[in-house]
């Protein structure tokens, strides 16, 4: 018998390399689609992620808003007059500015998109400011501001006992106010107005807020999101960021007849 030993149906022969190449084709092509999957999820994630944390503050910023306001013109007796009780101040102190006050409640500094309340003590918690730093004394005078710098809602309070400046939320991009007018003496707003266009401060019966929110993440969007300004006119942005705008209207009860 010779000793060669040749190749038989149980004998397996070698891979070719068009065999091999097939195979890391393939390879590829999985590791390529669980990559995509990966990178899709992941995008999915963060866009979830700011659209959360972007609802929480728009409405923890109208909650913080609306109460705040709300106290504004609250006196203890309130048989009292309201300009007998919040008289016309011409240069008092709240956080970094020197606010000018009608003889009212409710009032603006000399910058547009901000919020001056006056009111007094309760000697509970409902009238605490908003550093919610305990109670204060009935009849007591507090004037709270409330304001946006550098994309943060901030308070600033002058009341017995000293003046507290704070960051309360960040995460807001543009806020706008403007004040209902009754002109009709019914307590009810007839018009809305600007800063600039108030002319007796004594007829703010409500405060109409809006505030535009931001994502904290860029690159969300495959393209720049446009988005409505306050005054109704389409702005497109410098990035691609999430935006979402949230209002309210506050009415001022302690202001009403």
């Amino acid at each position: 018998m010779s000793g060669l030993l040749t190749q038989g149906p149980g004998l397996q022969a070698g891979v070719s390399i068009i065999e091999i190449l097939v195979g890391l084709t393939l390879g590829l092509m999985l590791v390529m689609g669980v990559s995509s999957l990966l990178i899709g999820s992941r995008q999915t994630s963060r866009v979830e992620r700011n659209l959360l944390a972007m609802q929480a503050n728009g409405r923890i910023a109208i909650d913080v808003l609306a109460r705040e306001i709300r106290k504004a013109g609250y006196r203890s007796d309130q048989l009292r007059a309201l300009d007998e009780v919040f008289p016309a101040v011409s240069a008092l102190a709240v956080g970094p500015i020197d606010a000018t006050f009608a003889a009212s409640a409710v009032v603006t500094a000399t910058v547009d998109d901000d919020v001056l309340v006056r009111f007094q003590g309760t000697g509970d918690t409902w009238g605490s400011d908003c550093l919610s730093s305990g109670t204060i004394a009935i009849n007591a005078a507090v004037v709270q501001r409330l304001w946006l710098q550098n994309g943060s809602l901030r308070c600033a309070v002058t009341r017995p006992g000293g003046s507290w400046n704070i960051v309360l939320l960040g995460g807001i991009e543009a806020m706008a106010i403007t004040y209902g007018i009754d002109t009709g003496s019914d307590g009810y707003a007839d018009a809305y107005q600007a800063r600039s266009a108030v002319t007796d401060w004594s007829k703010v019966v409500s405060v109409n807020v809006e505030l535009r929110v931001v994502s904290s993440e860029d690159n969300l969007t495959e393209s720049a999101q446009p988005y409505l300004g306050f005054d109704g006119v389409a702005v497109t942005p410098g990035d691609k960021r999430l935006r979402r705008t949230y209002s309210s209207v506050v009415a001022l009860r302690t202001l009403m007849p």
